[in-house]
């Protein structure tokens, strides 16, 4: 659950239509005392990961569940946090998230900015393997 593969640092653009979507992941190593099996991580982590990678601040609003299918598979599964963020350009909102890495005990951290095409936590999620699957 909540797992997507790929690199372990990027910056990747969707294109939709005129409209682009910055992706960010980055990667960080995991505490000690926690496994790799673990699902979620503390929203603080996730908070600091929106502020880091769009350089503004954020508060927590809302989590959601969101899973996402493809052909009758679930190919995503997972808690997404919607953020309200103060200081960015374009956006009012953010949704983040954490997979762990399969085979590692590090996690990826994903920030996707609220912004058409992405205006909810399953198009955030949708956008994200979609750029994931264009780059490899």
């Amino acid at each position: 659950m909540g797992q997507m593969h790929g690199s372990r640092r990027l910056s990747a653009f969707l294109k939709s239509g005129d409209r682009r979507i910055l992706i960010h992941r980055k990667v960080l190593t995991l505490n000690e005392e926690w496994s790799v099996s673990m699902i979620e991580v503390d929203t603080g982590q996730l908070k600091r990961a929106v502020e880091a990678q769009h350089a503004c601040t954020a508060t927590l609003i809302q989590s959601v569940p969101v899973k996402e299918t493809f052909e009758d598979e679930t190919v995503w599964e997972g808690i997404v946090h919607v953020f309200k963020i103060n200081g960015h350009p374009r956006a009012r909102m953010a949704y983040a998230w954490s997979s762990p890495i399969e085979g590692s005990d590090k996690r990826r951290f994903f920030a996707v900015l609220h912004q058409p095409p992405v205006t909810s936590p399953g198009e955030a999620v949708r956008a994200a393997i979609v750029a994931e699957r264009w780059i490899k």
